[in-house]
């Protein structure tokens, strides 16, 4: 019976390491929602191992988009287009957190 309790100890533990380098390199993705104190959503995101990676959209109090920026590694990296009264307000691309081309800003009536 010892010997049989130490070799499945043992046939477990090996088994446990061969096992962890592999989940070391598995990718964490999470959403992450907050909320206005009325309960209404203020921001989704989502984050790839703690860090930004995706569309993050931000509401205002009235549950409106506002504003969705893209990232990449926590970094700007996309899109970033701010709303006003549901409508395109202004849009930048951007590139590891700089400015990539034109800021461009729209009128009321949709024109650049």
């Amino acid at each position: 019976m010892k010997y049989y309790l130490i070799f499945t100890y043992i046939f477990l533990f090996s088994r446990c390491n061969s096992i962890a380098p592999e989940n070391k390199l598995a990718i964490q993705t999470d959403t992450t929602n907050t909320y206005f104190i009325n309960g209404k959503i203020k921001s989704t995101e989502v984050f790839k191992n703690g860090l930004k990676n995706g569309i993050s959209i931000y509401y205002n109090e009235d549950g409106s988009i506002y504003q969705s920026k893209q990232f990449l590694n926590d970094t700007l990296n996309g899109k970033v287009i701010n709303y006003r009264d549901g409508k395109k307000l202004s849009e930048a691309d951007f590139k590891s957190g700089k400015l990539d081309g034109n800021y461009l800003i729209f009128e009321k009536d949709d024109t650049i």
